[in-house]
């Protein structure tokens, strides 16, 4: 017999910062931020709902901003959070302040009770899902206008809001809120920059007099303007020069290799940081307390599009780490003890953020990722790729219901190589892809795909998933 354990935590003190994640994305949140009874909105799930009415068609955005602006508003910019501490498990009041004179002092030698102001707020865009951050930098001094101290990032353009419900207002066709920020009244401003401080940013385009439409000031920056407020010097600095087994190139070859279409493959390997804790119990069950975290070891992109690089990598980083992997996986990495280690690496080393850098670099020029599983790795490393800029190979040769084939088969069978024999290689694993990429597109030219991909089901049942070379795959 076993006895139960029960663990309750009580909340002891208020934090400075408080960052609400509010996008749960059930149909409970989507009502409740744009005003819509529940009811509605379960009539239907293939389109969004306007606001207030029965199912609809979507809204225009400047249509749905204009209606969520003249509604309520769903965010406070002050709330009072109290801690019962007469309450055994401590239970929290929250209050809505409506303006800042209710404060008066509260928080000063109190650890129970602290008001908060709302100064930041990150939506996504229901145009295209992309992220907007709203920063509350209080310079009212500095607005040229009666503009409230509500600024607006999207991604390189930084903007003066017109009007503060433009922050706290939400529509299902416009915008919902995915991140909220609240800080406690009193503490420094060291958090965020100073209105001036983005004006001095090179990296920006900075709007300081509210120009535009609310609507206006969500919209995605198109990809030839990110080109072109990056210019070749950013390029440059994050691919050249090449490190480890990464081919040569020049600034010639980074325009053929880097650009809007332009085929690259990709292959990562990973290494274990923690391993994954498992509670077992008296009936043999088991219940996972903490998944394995893995981390980015070692990432290799080659060169996909037709030209004098064609099947050559230029990108091969090895990523160094603070504290040491407790597993390299080597048999799955080909990472070995000491490969990502400062100071004794056989290797070139690089910072995980200078590779995400390069991998954002290759997303907003509009290359085509090529890989194998490459969901698997944009998972892991927290890597969001729209679907029209991934090919992944896993995926063009599966037939519907059935496993996926592994990289290893499918080179053996369609190309007659062999690779993985002993560990994995990320190059070889990132060309062989490619490789395969430009099979699949053979296979629909000559409109065989969906045979090839139903006879290498038969032969791999046949030969339990491996390759037989007395007995070579044929379609």
């Amino acid at each position: 017999e076993h006895d139960m354990l029960y663990q309750e935590r009580w909340i002891q003190t208020l934090p400075n910062m408080l960052l609400i994640a509010c996008d749960s994305g059930s149909i409970g949140w989507k009502c409740w931020w744009a005003g819509i009874p529940e009811e509605k909105l379960k009539q239907t799930q293939t389109g969004p709902v306007s606001w207030g009415n029965a199912p609809s068609a979507p809204l225009d955005p400047e249509e749905a901003a204009k209606i969520a602006m003249n509604g309520p508003s769903k965010l406070p910019f002050q709330i009072r959070i109290e801690i019962n501490r007469d309450d055994p498990k401590r239970k929290v009041k929250v209050t809505e302040l409506q303006n800042k004179a209710e404060s008066s002092g509260v928080n000063e030698g109190q650890d129970s009770q602290a008001d908060y102001d709302l100064v930041g707020v990150v939506s996504v865009v229901a145009e295209d899902n992309h992220l907007v951050t709203y920063l509350n930098l209080d310079d009212l001094d500095n607005a040229s206008d009666r503009s409230p101290p509500w600024w607006i990032i999207n991604d390189f353009t930084v903007s003066r809001c017109r009007s503060e419900k433009e922050v706290t207002c939400f529509h299902m066709d416009w915008k919902m809120p995915s991140l909220i920020l609240f800080r406690k009244r009193g503490i420094k401003d060291h958090f965020f920059p100073q209105s001036n401080e983005l004006a001095s940013q090179s990296s920006s385009i900075v709007d300081s007099d509210a120009a535009g439409s609310a609507v206006e000031r969500l919209t995605a920056m198109s990809l030839h303007d990110k080109v072109a407020l990056r210019g070749l010097d950013y390029w440059k600095s994050l691919f050249l020069p090449t490190l480890n087994k990464a081919a040569r190139i020049s600034e010639q070859d980074l325009a053929g290799i880097i650009g809007k279409d332009k085929l690259v493959a990709l292959d990562c390997e990973f290494v274990m940081m923690d391993r994954e804790e498992i509670d077992i119990f008296g009936d043999l069950s088991c219940k996972l307390v903490r998944p394995a975290r893995h981390a980015l070891g070692r990432v290799s992109v080659v060169t996909g599009t037709e030209g004098p690089n064609h099947g050559q990598a230029f990108i091969d980083d090895y990523i160094s780490f603070s504290e040491t992997p407790v597993d390299y996986l080597t048999r799955f990495s080909g990472l070995k003890e000491g490969d990502l280690a400062v100071g004794i690496s056989p290797y070139s080393l690089t910072s995980l953020k200078r590779v995400y850098l390069k991998l954002l670099a290759l997303l907003d020029a509009g290359c085509i990722f090529i890989g194998h599983g490459l969901k698997k790795d944009f998972r892991i490393i927290n890597f969001i790729v729209p679907k029209t800029q991934v090919k992944d190979t896993v995926l063009l040769f599966h037939k519907p219901g059935r496993r996926f084939l592994s990289l290893r088969f499918l080179t053996s069978a369609l190309l007659g190589l062999s690779i993985q024999t002993l560990t994995h290689d990320s190059i070889e694993d990132a060309d062989m892809a490619l490789k395969l990429y430009y099979k699949h597109v053979e296979f629909c030219e000559k409109k065989v795909i969906g045979q090839v991909i139903e006879a290498l089901y038969v032969y791999g049942k046949r030969h339990n998933w491996k390759v037989n070379h007395e007995e070579p795959f044929e379609y």
